[in-house]
Order: structure tokens, then C-alpha cells, then sequence
């Protein structure tokens, strides 16, 4: 750094802003990993062939916890479009939605659970490096000024007027 001291152009004096920007990248591109551990989840799944009639009477003979589950699927790729664009309440989401997959995928039986392959065991390793990071980076870096405060035990009728003549 010694040799960059006279050159303004190199060395920011704002490397908050510069920061938070290159954390926001990083949050981006893991959540971008996420969605591929995804669907190479899904790619190195194992399956079976089934008929048209076979796999109409398996959707609706499905258990209660694999319904959750696609339930799940959903809510969580919502939670990630939320929390790609830094919405308010998609950093509780997020890390909400992590406990209860991991009921999810405890509490599924031993009759649905499939053989799987070393690529999908390894995706899904990869899936929950990502989601450590993330929770690592959501908590513990800058980029958690991203998102604004949400509490919901504020009174949401209080207007901004009144909460500062409280304070």
C-alpha cells in the first residue's frame, strides 16, 4: 500500500461504500449458487419411470410431509428472490425457512427417501455451504445494513412523526 499512498485515483478514502458494493456481489453470487445447487439437485436426483397413470396416482396418494415439502420448495425460492432484491422482511424469511427444512427433511420417512448418487449428495453439501455463508454474511458483515430494520412489534399505525417525538 506504501507505494499507492499518491495515487487518489487507486486508494478510495470510502471503502465503506466500496465494501458493502463487493459484499453485494458476493450475497448475490451465492444466492445465484443456491438456485444451481438447486437444480442440479434436482438433474442428479434419481428417478424412476413411471406411466401418465402411475404418476397421477402417486400425486395424489403423496404424504402429508412431501406436500410440505414442494410447499416449501416454493416458499423458499420466493424467500431467495426476495432476499436477491434486499426486500425487508426476506432476511427473516430466509433464515426461518432453514430450521424448518431441515424438520422437513428429518421428519420424511424412510419409504420415500431414494438412493442417491455422490453428485447429488454433493450438491446438496453445496446447497448448505451456501446457505452457512449466507447466514454468515446476512449477520455478521455490512451487507446486513441492506436490509431495513423490520419489527413486528412496532405498531404499524404509529407514523414516523410520532415515533420520533418518542424518542
Amino acid at each position: 500500500m506504501i507505494f499507492m499512498k499518491n495515487r487518489p485515483d487507486i486508494v478510495s478514502t470510502d471503502r465503506k461504500a466500496g465494501d458493502i458494493m463487493s459484499l453485494t456481489v458476493v450475497f448475490r453470487g451465492l444466492i445465484l449458487l443456491q438456485v444451481a445447487a438447486f437444480f442440479a439437485q434436482v438433474y442428479a436426483l434419481p428417478t424412476e419411470e413411471l406411466t401418465e397413470a402411475e404418476a397421477i396416482a402417486l400425486l395424489f396418494s403423496a404424504p402429508a410431509i412431501e406436500i410440505l415439502g414442494l410447499v416449501y420448495i416454493l416458499i423458499w425460492a420466493l424467500s431467495l428472490y426476495l432476499i436477491f432484491h434486499f426486500k425487508p422482511l426476506s432476511r427473516a424469511l430466509f433464515v426461518f425457512l432453514l430450521p424448518i427444512g431441515a424438520l422437513i427433511a428429518f421428519t420424511a420417512d424412510e419409504s420415500s427417501r431414494l438412493q442417491t448418487t455422490t453428485l447429488y449428495d454433493l450438491t446438496v453439501w453445496l446447497a448448505g455451504l451456501a446457505d452457512g455463508a449466507m447466514l454468515a454474511m446476512l449477520f455478521l458483515t455490512d451487507i446486513k445494513t441492506r436490509f431495513p430494520p423490520v419489527s413486528f412489534f412496532d405498531d404499524a399505525r404509529t407514523s414516523p412523526e410520532q415515533q420520533d417525538r418518542s424518542d
